[in-house]
């Protein structure tokens, strides 16, 4: 089974390093960075020795939220049809988060989303 698993921030990076770990080795993992907030997730993914397998440079002091949008879904559009996978993994509710899942279900891939934190209890 094909799983990508795609973050962006730094809150999402954090949440899903654990989830990243734990299906390393028993699934082919592809890890999806958005650029999002590039900034921000490069320390963390380096505190949990995570490696991207795909960094999209979709974060820019330039861009507005919704043109990182645009940008991300052509992009993520363009490795979702060309990779195949069987899950897209996603976390919270960011534009990566959305973007991602809505890409998804434009390719007719289901989508695991985790939980954004314990606000619901």
């Amino acid at each position: 089974m094909k799983i990508f698993v795609v973050f962006g921030t730094r809150p999402e990076a954090i949440k899903l390093a654990p989830v990243i770990h734990r299906l390393k080795g028993e699934y082919n993992l592809k890890v999806i960075s958005s650029g999002q907030h590039k900034e921000l997730v490069e320390p963390v993914i380096r505190f949990f020795n995570i490696q991207p397998d795909i960094e999209l440079e979709g974060g820019s002091k330039d861009r507005t939220l919704s043109q990182f949008g645009a940008f991300l879904l052509e992009n993520l559009d363009g490795v979702l049809r060309e990779e195949k996978p069987d899950l897209v993994v996603v976390q919270g509710d960011t534009m990566t988060a959305f973007i991602s899942t809505f890409a998804a279900y434009l390719n007719k891939i289901p989508v695991a989303h985790v939980e954004a934190g314990l606000r619901t209890y």
